[in-house]
């Protein structure tokens, strides 16, 4: 019979006895990499699969804008599923980019530059329109459009209101500028009757109705995201994909109700908006520049009259003078 053994009971050098231990080592180190390397590959295949695919189709008119939408599309979805939680899909989303001359262009008002359908998985990017209210770049236009898309798949196309959609669309494509604030202050300050419901209704209006209702829109969503939390839009997207109706997804998600918080986001709104930042704003110089200019044309005029007054006295006062200078050499006179 051969004899059993193995290479542990051969003898060593202290030099075998060192590459031995290196040896050891290094399958070691071998070892945990092959228990780390397959977790480590299944969570990159988790986020690769949580994460959409980009079909991105154009004209040849407008390559130069989807090699821009190609080069940020990846980063812009990734950044919007993770502010808005959408589940994993493996349907793709084609982004189509329109030129103003092409019938689609033409078939759509001016002052919308793109739509979502979130059933078909369908966004159109008019990119000639990408800087209209409320975007300011072609990156910001896309990633709107692509709220829009998780949206709806993180609530599982069950309804949603258009004031949440378009605000949590906003909020998470870009950033609250200077425009944003000065079209909310003018949209409450013109405003008598204001609410969500007026708000909803202005999406399908006019452009200035449309423009006014995202920035309201935006607002409102903005403060639930500040009092509640990032994690409140995502948990009523959750409660609304299990069923539940808006206004119960609402306070199960922030232990309000609907009405009580837009009723306190309204109040401080009107006292914040209606005279702080008008008396800062550009209208209320002009103001203040017709008011001053009124006011000195009233001094001018009443300086103006004064003076009259003076010569209308000095003129009194010669002819008097005149008179009695008549009076005084007729006496002399020889008739």
């Amino acid at each position: 019979m051969r004899p059993q053994y193995n290479d542990e009971m051969l003898p060593r050098t202290p030099r075998a006895r060192e590459l031995r231990q290196t040896q050891t080592a290094y399958e070691a180190f071998l070892w945990q990499l092959v228990r780390i390397l397959p977790l480590s590959l299944l969570l990159s295949a988790t986020m690769l699969a949580q994460t959409p695919r980009l079909l991105v189709e154009a004209p040849a008119g407008l390559r130069a804008e989807a090699q821009q939408v190609e080069a940020t599309a990846a980063g812009s979805l990734a950044l919007v599923n993770r502010l808005i939680g959408a589940p994993a899909s493996e349907q793709p989303i084609r982004v189509i980019l329109a030129a103003e001359d092409s019938p689609l262009a033409r078939s759509v008002p001016r002052h919308i530059s793109g739509f979502a359908d979130g059933s078909q998985s369908v966004i159109v990017l008019f990119p000639a329109r990408a800087t209209t209210y409320p975007h300011d770049t072609l990156g910001e236009l896309l990633r709107h459009e692509l709220a829009h898309i998780l949206i709806h798949r993180a609530s599982g196309g069950y309804p949603i209101p258009r004031w949440f959609h378009e605000g949590l669309a906003v909020a998470v494509s870009g950033r609250w500028s200077f425009e944003d604030r000065a079209r909310l202050t003018a949209g409450i300050i013109r405003s008598d009757a204001l609410d969500l419901r007026t708000v909803e209704s202005g999406f399908r209006g006019s452009a200035g109705e449309v423009h006014r209702s995202y920035a309201l829109a935006h607002a409102f969503v903005r403060y639930l995201l500040d009092e509640f939390g990032p994690a409140s839009a995502v948990s009523i997207l959750d409660q609304v994909a299990a069923g539940t109706p808006f206004p119960r997804a609402f306070v199960e998600a922030t232990g309000r109700s609907l009405d009580g918080v837009e009723e306190e986001w309204l109040q401080s709104r009107r006292i914040w908006n209606r005279w702080i930042p008008f008396l800062t704003s550009s209208i209320a110089l002009w103001i203040a520049i017709t008011l001053l200019a009124i006011w000195t044309i009233r001094r001018k005029r009443k300086r103006d009259a004064r003076i009259k007054e003076s010569w209308e006295l000095e003129e009194q006062m010669m002819e008097q003078s005149r008179d009695e200078n008549s009076r005084s050499h007729s006496d002399e006179w020889i008739h």
